[in-house]
């Protein structure tokens, strides 16, 4: 990790590398949640480019809140749901909308085979629970890539005490309601071929203007 590490040592001043684990990893605990890489040694100007989050992850920065997992739960998800609509409704806007109105970044119980879910360490802490409504939410997954703009906020009515509501009351109420940006940038590499990543372009104010998924 410390040779590896040695690499951003180029990365132009005030940018920051995010480095999340995965199970897929040889080096690293082949469970999840996973903590963050512990890297010793690291020099100092290294130190302040490169930062180790766990798998999942939840940071903000330059005006935005990016949730991110490494863990394939799109290709999960879309191996267990059974869902039928009167109306054609875009498959990966919806897989990715369950983790967001759940509130979870691991959306299935029970977990499916070869998932390495830990429930001991995904209930320490709340490790895998989502808090609030990102601004963008990474989900890397073997499915196609995407970029969509999620509405969180479904007008579902609910029962909540004696009285009838919106589902979107008890989002907004909680901090889970609104529209998030889910990412899907694909895998970098694809055997010995190119593969795909996405691009998140911010405005002066540090809104987010747009997303690519761009190939390699």
């Amino acid at each position: 990790m410390s040779s590896a590490a040695d690499k951003f040592k180029g990365l132009p001043e005030g940018t920051k590398a995010v480095l999340v684990p995965s199970v897929r990893d040889v080096h690293h605990d082949a469970c999840f949640p996973q903590s963050a890489f512990r890297v010793r040694g690291m020099p100092g100007d290294v130190r302040e480019k490169l930062v180790c989050a766990p798998n999942p992850a939840v940071i903000s920065g330059a005006g935005l809140t990016v949730a991110a997992t490494s863990h394939d739960v799109l290709r999960h998800l879309s191996g267990s749901e059974l869902f039928r609509a009167a109306q054609q409704t875009d498959r990966m806007s919806r897989l990715a909308s369950h983790v967001l109105l759940q509130r979870t970044f691991y959306p299935l119980h029970p977990p499916v085979r070869g998932a390495c879910l830990d429930h001991g360490l995904a209930l320490e802490k709340d490790a895998i629970f989502l808090p609030s409504t990102p601004d963008v939410l990474v989900l890397p997954s073997d499915l196609n890539p995407f970029a969509r703009e999620v509405e969180t906020s479904p007008g579902v009515h609910v029962r909540e005490g004696h009285r009838s509501v919106f589902l979107t009351e008890i989002l907004e109420k909680s901090g889970a309601g609104g529209r998030c940006v889910c990412v899907n940038p694909g895998r970098l590499a694809k055997g010995t071929a190119g593969g795909t990543y996405c691009v998140l372009e911010l405005g002066e104010g540090g809104g987010l203007e747009k997303a690519t998924i761009r190939r390699i």
